[in-house]
């Protein structure tokens, strides 16, 4: 199986997902809309059973993409990914997310690069208020 690359890239986005028809498109095209790096996107399609060709969208969107023939679960197939992975860092996605700000992307990576001991964790944010606070480690 091929490691998952992108060309410059430092990032890795992984997307397992199961019938989110649409979803991903949209997924993808918010990435690649606020990113200012050059991440590779990897689409994991967890035996989707509802028709839709993601693969189409994967080549479309220049996507790297993977179909577990069987389900897996959501666990098995970020394992996967992350298994594929040859960038620095990697970044677990549902195949709903949005993205509403540019150079998110490169700020996380520089983040991680400022503090390679950790592990960072984020949550959905509301657009109507936005609290946050980085807590030393």
């Amino acid at each position: 199986m091929q490691q998952a690359v992108s060309e410059n890239s430092q990032l890795t986005i992984i997307i397992p997902f199961l019938n989110e028809g649409d979803e991903i498109r949209n997924t993808v095209l918010s990435i690649k809309s606020t990113a200012t790096g050059n991440p590779c996107i990897l689409l994991i399609n967890d035996a989707s059973t509802d028709g839709y060709d993601y693969e189409r969208i994967a080549k479309e969107e220049e996507c790297l993409y993977i179909l577990n023939e069987e389900r897996k679960g959501v666990a098995a197939s970020r394992d996967l990914g992350i298994g594929l992975c040859s960038t620095d860092y990697f970044l677990l996605l549902d195949g709903h997310m949005r993205f509403y700000e540019s150079g998110w992307d490169e700020r996380l990576i520089k983040l991680l690069q400022r503090h390679p001991e950790c592990i960072l964790c984020g949550q959905t944010r509301k657009l109507e208020k936005v609290v946050a606070e980085m807590l030393s480690v």
